[in-house]
């Protein structure tokens, strides 16, 4: 159920980014008087385009999303080594008894 609904929230907030993303990257009007003399006219600082705007926000929601799965996958490791260590299944190997020798 958890899992699950990790996915629904995590696919949720992705579509409202990339809705985000698609709906504020509007075609700026662009005067050839606001162009500096002395910069080259092949030299952008951003992205232009609205696809282009569109790509960037998407490529970082994915990126985020990569590091959210990536840090919940760190947080089940991290709670199955708290769990064995728990148990103590690693104890018994400490002890002075003898090691069953393998052939």
């Amino acid at each position: 159920m958890k899992k699950a609904l990790a996915v629904i929230l995590a696919f949720f907030i992705l579509a409202a980014v990339s809705a985000i993303a698609y709906t504020s990257a509007r075609p700026q009007e662009t005067s050839h008087q606001s162009v500096k003399a002395d910069e080259p006219a092949g030299l952008r600082a951003g992205p232009q385009s609205p696809r282009e705007r569109t790509a960037v926000y998407t490529l970082l929601a994915w990126v985020w999303l990569c590091v959210g799965v990536l840090l919940w996958i760190v947080h089940l490791m991290v709670r199955e080594a708290d769990r064995v260590f728990r148990m103590r299944f690693h104890t018994s190997l400490d002890k002075k008894s003898p090691r069953p020798r393998t052939p």
